[in-house]
């Protein structure tokens, strides 16, 4: 299988704010691009990486609560050359008006036998074949004090 370039933007929580919760595992601040479904992946296509997983993470509580954020785990399937640029890794967005704080995002490599190793929000690796990168996405702030 040939080697292939991409660049795959990966979709977060957005914050809540006064009579809305937040959206869940889409784009903020950004337009014209698009989260990869395993599905569009699995469609024909041929890349040099397999999405195996594509899940939401809880988002912040509130009256009105923040968005989820997302898992995506992919596994690549030659050697190559994974680099991320992020943010929201160290702390999470920040809540209003009493709302929780979402939860800061992570992202790691998975080797085989199951050791993880920390990918820093801006880095890149090395992956053999066969490896996979898991990159968790932040969760947004939801906004007032929850109701009794």
């Amino acid at each position: 299988m040939p080697a292939s370039n991409t660049y795959e933007t990966v979709a977060g929580g957005s914050g809540a704010g006064p009579g809305f919760a937040g959206a869940s595992v889409v784009q903020t601040h950004m337009t014209n691009s698009v989260s990869r479904t395993p599905r569009y992946c699995s469609s024909g296509f041929r890349f040099a990486w397999s999405p195996l997983k594509f899940a939401q993470v809880p988002a912040a509580s509130g009256r009105w609560p923040g968005g989820d954020g997302g898992v995506r785990r992919i596994r690549f399937l030659t050697p190559m050359t994974a680099a991320i640029l992020s943010n929201g890794r160290k702390e999470g967005a920040f809540g209003m008006a009493g709302g929780g704080a979402g939860a800061p995002g992570q992202n790691y490599i998975e080797r085989i036998g199951g050791q993880k190793d920390t990918l820093g929000a801006v880095g890149q690796a090395e992956m053999a074949g066969w490896r996979c990168v898991v990159i968790i996405t932040p969760g947004g702030g939801a906004c007032g004090g929850r109701l009794n």
